[in-house]
């Protein structure tokens, strides 16, 4: 699911023309921190893309998951 979410914020990003510094901007984190998930290299112990910065990219997108459980 994580990694499904990464390809989303992706894809979203750059449909509507963000860069990577305009994404980061408005979802609160780093910059370093959206190329890292985009590269899914942001990593918990489990191995995934951390939750809680998932939600806040996403939610920068606008995208709406009901599968956040999942993570």
């Amino acid at each position: 699911i994580a990694l499904r979410i990464s390809e989303e914020i992706m894809f979203e990003r750059w449909q509507r023309g963000w860069t990577q510094a305009e994404l980061a901007r408005r979802a609160g984190v780093s910059e370093r921190t959206v190329r890292d998930v985009e590269s899914r290299l942001l990593k918990n112990r489990s191995g995934k893309p951390h939750s809680s910065t998932l939600r806040k990219l996403a939610e920068a997108l606008g995208i709406e998951r009901d599968d956040w459980w999942l993570l």
